[in-house]
């Protein structure tokens, strides 16, 4: 597997225990090339997983998510010369050029619902609704499905129930199962440059509600090959 931060916020580099400086990164990549692009994250003896590649964010970012001539084709053919199985897109929040360029070349996207938020639900339909057009340049994009996040959290359940009860309707089948809580292990984890599976393990809470949603993509999408 590799794992590509377009996120300019850098959270999944800094999960990983790597640095947005460490290499020329998904900067790289966006323009076409892939020589010192990635680096390799190894798992500690506490964690889970194995070995895999990470093409960390760069403060180049910044100013390519504002950009007007970012295209998606370059950056397609430089994932298409790599040998990982699956390829995961990281995208940050909002919508800019790096979510164009992202979806662009993508064959499949999964959207994470912040079921505890409802600008932040109305923010991810908005990304949404722009899969159709992007279709044009690239008719390999598919919409995978939605995944709740913060399910369960406390001093807003009415909110998280009528946000889910929304989802179902309107979603159905393309709803995972599999819902993730909020854990202050998250932020921890980020803070100390772990996974959260360092701090976790396996088998408590949001970690083992992760590993669900990992199971069920896999059974969604057997044996095939996806830029997510």
């Amino acid at each position: 597997m590799a794992l590509i931060d377009l996120d300019p916020q850098a959270t999944a580099t800094y999960h990983l225990g790597h640095y947005p400086e460490v290499c020329s990164g998904s900067a790289s990549l966006l323009r076409g090339k892939v020589k010192d692009a990635f680096v390799d994250y190894v798992p500690s003896g506490n964690g889970i997983g194995k070995q895999f590649r990470l093409a960390p964010a760069n403060p180049e970012l910044y100013r390519l998510r504002g950009a007007s001539n970012l295209s998606g084709k370059k950056f397609r053919k430089a994932l298409e010369k790599l040998p990982e199985e699956f390829i995961v897109l990281d995208l940050g929040p909002g919508y800019s050029a790096l979510t164009v360029a992202g979806l662009g070349a993508a064959d499949e996207i999964l959207a994470p619902f912040r079921v505890n938020s409802q600008k932040g639900v109305m923010a991810t339909e908005a990304v949404l609704e722009s899969i159709g057009e992007l279709r044009i340049d690239n008719p390999r994009l598919q919409f995978g499905g939605v995944v709740p996040f913060c399910v369960g959290q406390q001093g807003n359940s009415a909110l998280v129930a009528d946000v889910l009860k929304y989802l179902r309707k309107s979603y159905g089948r393309d709803l995972y199962r599999s819902g993730v809580r909020f854990s202050v292990r998250f932020p921890e984890a980020g803070s100390n440059g772990v996974p959260v599976y360092d701090l976790e393990g396996r088998t408590s809470g949001p970690v083992r509600e992760l590993l669900g949603v990992v199971d069920e993509f896999l059974k969604r999408n057997k044996k095939k090959k996806k830029v997510a």
